[in-house]
């Protein structure tokens, strides 16, 4: 498990605890003993909001009483070469917040270090997309109302305090398909939550909540994790299933000749199932994990001897690798497979990336092959860089 995770989430629950007990069924509020998440602050989100061009819906006001004649947080000004340039209106972002307002902020981890480190965290422990939102609000007025979410998240109070109303859910695991449909809304009373900075709350896909502040200055994280469903299984199938001949067959109906028993295409489908199961499935997903790009000018304009003092990593949070032989590596991610070097085994452990030095890497490299000089180890590191699949520390 990721050391962040290890010491900031999973501390008073262990993870296995959490997945058998929780995951996807039921709401859990604790408050574990942490320092990390105190290192982000009100300065993180300032920083995103003065040094960061911005555009709707990455940056928007929520309330449940707004009405269309309030102020624009942004406007659109046009450069002297006539390109429409986004720009923050402060004297607006003041009037909304003093109206109660939540300030929501998209995709954070696009946007800084340290919430990329924690967005990457979390997709590697649970091996899928994942996307961190900021809500601030410095009043009590509930920003969207009653809900439910298409995606699990975790909620990590950073700042002030917010209540949550937990109501459950209505419609077992619902996605996004069934937006618009007729879930029916809660009628019981809610479990209240009152969390506090430091606090961790997590809330299942498609249950319930409101969320309203305390009227003070509050300010959360939510850590989305679109996990894969049996819906995407069954996307996989029929993308694997269309290289097979039979499963190209047409369906004929019976009003207009012979036609296919249901015992034919269940029989299909199994057989396709049984070739590609889950655990294919979850490795197809890992190959092709999009991570977030990352660049670093390390191997262009850095000496060798600068170069060894840097770590590297690999650059996806999800990936997949497997022993080809004694002395190859099969890296699978970023849609690509990549055949390396053994000794790049020591940039995994336990299913998890670890950083290591440049110059590790390459002593580690020259264990296996001592006839190989620095130099060209220096290089093959500086490829797989600039290949992609590792990236240089602070990038």
């Amino acid at each position: 498990m990721d050391d962040w995770l290890q010491n900031n989430v999973f501390t008073s629950i262990s993870k296995i605890q959490f997945v058998q007990d929780y995951l996807g069924q039921k709401c859990l509020s604790w408050k574990p003993q942490t320092k990390r998440i105190s290192d982000i602050g009100w300065d993180d989100v300032e920083e995103f909001l003065n040094f960061h061009r911005h555009f709707h819906p990455r940056l928007r006001i929520a309330n449940e009483q707004q009405m269309p004649d309030w102020p624009s947080p942004l406007s659109v000004r046009r450069s002297g070469r006539g390109v429409d340039i986004a720009e923050l209106q402060s004297e607006n972002l003041y009037e909304l917040m003093k109206r109660d307002s939540t300030l929501v902020l998209d995709s954070l981890e696009l946007s800084n270090r340290k919430f990329r480190y924690i967005a990457d965290s979390f997709s590697a422990e649970f091996r899928c997309n994942c996307q961190i939102n900021s809500y601030i609000t410095f009043g009590s007025t509930p920003g969207f109302g009653i809900h439910w979410d298409d995606h699990d998240v975790f909620i990590l109070q950073i700042s002030g305090r917010k209540r949550w109303e937990l109501y459950g859910e209505t419609r077992k695991s619902p996605t996004r398909m069934d937006r618009g449909q007729d879930v029916p809304e809660p009628t019981g009373e809610p479990h209240i939550e009152i969390l506090e900075p430091g606090s961790l709350l997590y809330v299942p896909r498609g249950h319930w909540h409101n969320v309203i502040g305390e009227g003070e200055g509050s300010f959360h994280l939510t850590i989305g994790l679109h996990i894969p469903t049996v819906a995407d299984y069954t996307e996989y199938l029929i993308e694997k299933g269309n290289a097979h001949e039979n499963f190209r067959c047409d369906v004929i109906d019976a009003t207009i000749g012979l036609s296919s028993s249901r015992d034919e295409v269940s029989g299909l489908v199994c057989s396709l199932a049984e070739q590609n199961d889950t655990s294919e499935f979850h490795r197809w997903r890992a190959t092709n994990f999009e991570p977030h790009p990352r660049f670093s000018f390390g191997p262009l304009c850095l000496e060798n001897s600068d170069f060894q003092e840097l770590k590297v990593f690999l650059a996806s949070p999800v990936f997949d690798f497997a022993k080809e032989d004694e002395n190859t590596l099969l890296f699978s991610l970023k849609g690509k497979q990549h055949r390396t070097s053994h000794a790049l085994q020591v940039l995994v452990s336990e299913g998890k990336r670890e950083k290591i030095k440049v110059a590790v890497l390459v002593s580690e490299i020259r264990s296996f092959d001592p006839d190989v000089s620095v130099d060209l180890c220096l290089d093959f590191v500086k490829e797989l860089v600039l290949t992609g699949l590792l990236v240089v520390e602070g990038s």
